[in-house]
């Protein structure tokens, strides 16, 4: 019998450990002691996606040290909450959103940097090649795996220079390498996400691209129409008003799905141009789409430049079948809306003036500092 908790089976330890899903839970259970704390970090690759949050990038800045004060919108406690946290990091020009818990950024240098969450505490930063184009508007970067956990990823950025393009880059490339196609040229391009070991993009009019990046000329590959056909400018005629429509991917259960945002400048419901959204599940046997009424108790995060699926029932306060989104209300206001799958109703979650030129607040997820250094690693190693 175990007379001390370091003295309990691993196993056990184990399956208790993958039974947890909060990261704050995690982070307790690895201070019980070393033991415990070798338990997290041999099932780290386990541990779920978490509840994300709202970050003002950009807040305040301290320039005698380089610090700047973020602010974050959370769901932890019943009322609204706001968290001041300071990040130490260098000066960035814009933030583009966050994937497996890195922000996206770009110095004055117009260097994508990947820069990890305040959760981390070291080796937080990665500076990536110039991209090396004299004009160009970011829209999305996406990370196939966490820098943190391996050096076996991917960065994948969908960025706008006379056209949209797709540019990726892996560990020690000094450049980065375009998917290009003649044919493809003029594609108007939405979303970019990576999904079963592969990066899918799907294009204004809600065709589903496959990015091929296996061979030594990457090039796009049309695999799916669109979920709604005659959507080929983006809009539609709605009661005498023009309604635009923006498509997001996001991975659910395994599933891929394209979201739909409904959005006009006429059309304004809680104050907010978004007016609606529409779901769509991909059969990957006949590369169709089939429209969702349901997220089967899932709710969905969506951002100019993030998606996320969770099970609501995992978190507390966080609404089975509702979509949290960012909604671009006007350029000096930012607003957080909800949306009800059941009766389409929107609602106005959390709103802040922002100045004209104030980097967008982005949804970024959480993560356990699981840094791995030389003195960790020989203090595991002693357990």
């Amino acid at each position: 019998m175990a007379t001390k908790l370091s003295d309990l089976p691993k196993d056990l330890l184990s399956i208790i450990c993958e039974k947890l899903v909060d990261v704050s839970d995690y982070a307790r259970f690895r201070a019980v002691c070393k033991s415990w704390r070798t338990i997290v970090w041999q099932t780290r690759t386990k541990i779920p996606p978490q509840l994300p949050m709202l970050i003002f990038p950009l807040s305040s800045y301290i320039s005698s040290t380089y610090m700047h004060t973020h602010s974050f919108y959370t769901f932890s406690m019943n009322r609204e909450f706001i968290k001041e946290v300071q990040l130490e990091t260098t000066l960035f020009k814009n933030c583009y959103g966050s994937s497996h818990g890195w922000l996206i950024t770009e110095d004055y240098h117009n260097r994508i940097q990947l820069i990890l969450n305040p959760f981390q505490m070291d080796n937080n930063v990665i500076n990536l090649p110039i991209l090396n184009l004299r004009e160009h508007v970011i829209s999305r970067v996406v990370l196939s795996h966490s820098p943190t956990l391996t050096t076996d990823y991917v960065v994948m950025v969908l960025y706008y220079s006379y056209s949209y393009m797709l540019s990726f880059l892996k560990p020690g490339d000094k450049y980065w390498t375009h998917v290009t196609s003649q044919e493809e040229k003029d594609l108007v391009l939405n979303d970019v996400i990576y999904y079963r070991d592969g990066f899918y993009a799907v294009s204004l009019s809600g065709e589903l691209i496959f990015c091929d990046i296996s061979s030594t000329q990457p090039r796009f590959q049309r695999v799916a129409a669109a979920p709604i056909p005659n959507i080929s400018m983006g809009w539609e005629y709605i009661n005498s008003c023009y309604v635009y429509t923006r498509m997001s991917l996001v991975e659910s259960s395994g599933d891929l799905l394209c979201v739909v945002r409904l959005y006009s400048e006429t059309i304004k419901l809680a104050n907010i141009s978004t007016i609606g959204f529409q779901i769509f599940k991909l059969q990957a046997n006949g590369w169709e789409w089939i429209e969702l009424k349901t997220l089967q108790g899932h709710a969905l995060f969506l951002g100019d430049s993030f998606s996320s699926s969770l099970l609501a029932s995992d978190f507390n306060h966080c609404r089975p079948n509702h979509i949290y989104f960012t909604d671009p209300s006007s350029p000096n206001k930012f607003a957080m809306g909800v949306f009800n799958l059941a009766d389409s109703s929107v609602k106005v979650l959390y709103s802040k003036n922002t100045k004209k030129d104030a980097i967008r607040p982005v949804w970024i997820q959480p993560t356990l500092n699981m840094t791995r250094n030389k003195n960790l690693d020989q203090e595991l190693c002693s357990t």
